[in-house]
C-alpha cells in the first residue's frame, strides 16, 4: 500500500484541506497565521507520510469521507469511508510506532469536518 514519498504534486500546505486545517487549528488555539506552519511542522510531515501510506493526497482522503448532501448545500459523512480511515490510521500508528502520529492525522480529519474517534487506550 505504500507509495513513493513524492506522491504529492505540490507542497502539502497548498492543498485546500491542509489550508483549512491550519486555519481552523490556528483559530481554535489562538495561534497567529504567521506562526501556524511552524507550530504544526511535525504534524505536516506526519500527514505527508500518511498520504504516502494510503497513496492519496490530503484533499482526496478528506473528500472520500464526505459527500454532497441530497438536501441543501452541505455535506454528509460517508460512514463506511470514515471507518476505513479509522482502520488505516490505526495501521499507520502501528507502522510509525507512535500514537502521536495518529493524533496528527486525526486532527487533519477533524478540522476538515470528519469526526474521528480512535479506540480507547487499554
Amino acid at each position: 500500500m505504500s507509495v513513493p514519498f513524492h506522491l504529492l504534486d505540490r507542497p502539502i500546505t497548498e492543498y485546500i484541506g491542509v489550508k483549512l486545517w491550519l486555519e481552523e487549528y490556528g483559530q481554535f488555539w489562538g495561534i497567529p497565521p504567521s506562526m501556524i506552519d511552524q507550530e504544526l511542522s511535525s504534524s505536516l510531515l506526519i500527514l505527508e507520510r500518511f498520504c504516502a501510506f494510503v497513496g492519496k493526497d490530503p484533499d482526496q482522503i478528506a473528500g472520500e469521507c464526505l459527500r454532497p448532501s441530497k438536501v441543501g448545500e452541505g455535506v454528509m459523512l460517508r460512514t463506511k469511508a470514515r471507518r476505513e480511515y479509522i482502520g488505516l490510521i490505526a495501521d499507520f500508528e502501528r507502522k510509525e510506532g507512535s500514537r502521536a502520529s495518529g493524533s496528527a492525522v486525526r486532527s487533519f480529519f477533524i478540522h476538515n469536518g470528519v469526526a474521528m474517534t480512535p479506540s480507547a487506550l487499554r
